[in-house]
């Protein structure tokens, strides 16, 4: 049987249009990411996603609009350590991407002293 569980990030902007914000804790592989920009500024907002814990990178959401919805994967390897690739065509095989804490949320270019959230489903 599979779950899903739904996050809620709330995005708040400093004097400068950056921000720093944090979901709860979290623990399964990242199924989808939404975005709602609420006060943010559409078409600016840049947000970086990465798990707090390892620092690994999640998405990055680049001029960001309203309802932009997302489902970031990562390539995956070999147990040597090399790319795993398609035969065929030579392009990565991507996975969903696991998190076990807290998904941290950096904002730049959101506007000074605004508001938006993220919902970031997992599985």
């Amino acid at each position: 049987m599979s779950w899903i569980q739904t996050l809620s990030i709330a995005l708040t902007t400093d004097g400068d249009g950056n921000g720093t914000a944090y979901s709860e804790v979290a623990e399964g592989f990242v199924e989808m990411v939404k975005l709602t920009l609420g006060t943010l500024a559409s078409g600016a907002v840049d947000i970086t996603l990465t798990d707090e814990e390892t620092g690994a990178a999640i998405v990055t959401i680049t001029n960001g609009t309203d309802g932009l919805t997302v489902r970031p994967r990562a390539a995956t390897h070999d147990v040597a350590g090399a790319a795993a690739l398609y035969a065929a065509s030579g392009q990565a095989v991507n996975d969903k991407i696991p998190v076990n804490g807290r998904i941290k949320a950096a904002i730049a270019q959101g506007g000074a002293s605004k508001a938006g959230s993220l919902k970031i489903q997992l599985s």
